[in-house]
């Protein structure tokens, strides 16, 4: 920070920056308001951005500085504003409470390890430079004679064959090939299974029936009265045979 000398307005006030304050300011000679005001600065606040020439207001309220040279206080100089309050300064008026500085005080931070206010500038690497290949020698040039070359006379060409143009030979197409349509195939239609015609089978022959021989009557014996001088005729024959 001290060296932006053309700076005259410098405010990093409310960033929650952290740290021991500088104390080599000599390079902001052109700088009239600072404000590190609302942060979480420690130190001293030295005669070295004190007595800045230019310097018109500085506030350094609401930190944690714990000290500060006579010529930072506000009733030192007339034509420069000086804020100081909220602070751990001893002998000062509005200042922090030992409870709450002292949390902060027997911790100081060093900015050159934890980076707070960007430490000590790394080293830049050194660039690599390029590695150069041996450059193999090359052999001398022998020193060649100059050869007078003679032009031959260009060959001459034969003169060219004038071939005459070859006429299309025109083909006939090919006769069309006709398939003759394959033989219908004619399936025999299924077979019909027709029931059998019914079997009239003649009624069984009853047997005749059996002669009915009646067998003749008994014949009765006649009593003839004897013939005492009648005569009888015979009876008449019988109307059906074998009776």
């Amino acid at each position: 920070m001290g060296m932006l000398g053309n700076v005259t307005v410098l405010d990093i006030s409310s960033n929650s920056f952290s740290g021991v304050f500088g104390k080599t300011f000599k390079g902001l000679g052109k700088v009239e308001e600072l404000n590190v005001a609302n942060n979480m600065l420690t130190g001293f606040a030295s005669d070295d951005i004190c007595r800045l020439p230019s310097l018109k207001n500085f506030t350094f309220s609401s930190n944690y500085f714990n000290g500060e040279a006579e010529s930072c206080q506000p009733s030192k100089r007339e034509d420069c504003v000086f804020d100081d309050v909220s602070n751990c300064i001893p002998d000062r008026p509005k200042q922090k409470s030992a409870k709450e500085c002292h949390p902060v005080l027997s911790r100081p931070v060093e900015c050159s390890q934890s980076m707070c206010g960007g430490g000590s500038p790394q080293p830049r690497p050194k660039p690599q430079q390029p590695k150069q290949k041996p450059l193999k020698p090359k052999p001398p040039k022998e020193e060649e004679s100059p050869v007078t070359r003679e032009r031959s006379p260009p060959p001459k060409l034969p003169p060219p064959v004038v071939k005459p143009p070859t006429l299309p030979v025109h083909s006939p197409p090919p006769p069309p090939v006709h398939s003759p349509p394959p033989p219908p195939i004619h399936s025999p239609p299924p077979p019909v299974h027709s029931p059998p015609p019914p079997v009239h089978s003649p009624p069984p022959l009853s047997p005749p029936p059996a002669p009915v021989v009646s067998k003749p009557p008994p014949k009765k014996e006649v009593i003839l009265p004897p013939t005492i001088g009648f005569q009888y005729s015979s009876p008449p024959p019988p109307k059906f045979p074998g009776y």
